[in-house]
């Protein structure tokens, strides 16, 4: 199961040959695709980076070069429409049938 991303930051490459994306996920954890952040692991097993040390200080929206918050952004709400019971379903049937005109049952003649 993937985590939900809060926040995005786009941060130049310190070589200048491309871009990394750091995510910062609901539940506060944050990584990186840069070569720090892939490749390091402490001896607790925790992996870090200048650009997910970054987030955590507060200072990721000064020093990347594009940023896109997903928590901010308002979700529109489908309406909610309440299910109909068979019954009524039946009656506004019989209702819809009772207002219209009436049948009239037509009986063909040979012409033998």
């Amino acid at each position: 199961m993937s985590k939900a991303v809060a926040k995005v930051w786009t941060f130049k490459s310190s070589s200048g040959s491309g871009t990394y994306e750091t995510l910062q996920y609901v539940d506060g954890s944050t990584s990186c695709d840069c070569p720090g952040w892939t490749r390091r692991v402490d001896a607790s097993g925790n992996r870090s980076c200048k650009h997910t040390r970054s987030v955590h200080q507060g200072t990721a929206d000064g020093l990347a070069v594009a940023a896109h918050d997903y928590a901010s952004q308002s979700v529109p709400k489908a309406p909610i429409v309440a299910p109909v019971k068979k019954s009524a379903k039946k009656s506004a049937k019989k209702a819809s049938l009772n207002q219209t005109s009436p049948i009239r049952k037509i009986r063909w003649q040979d012409d033998a």
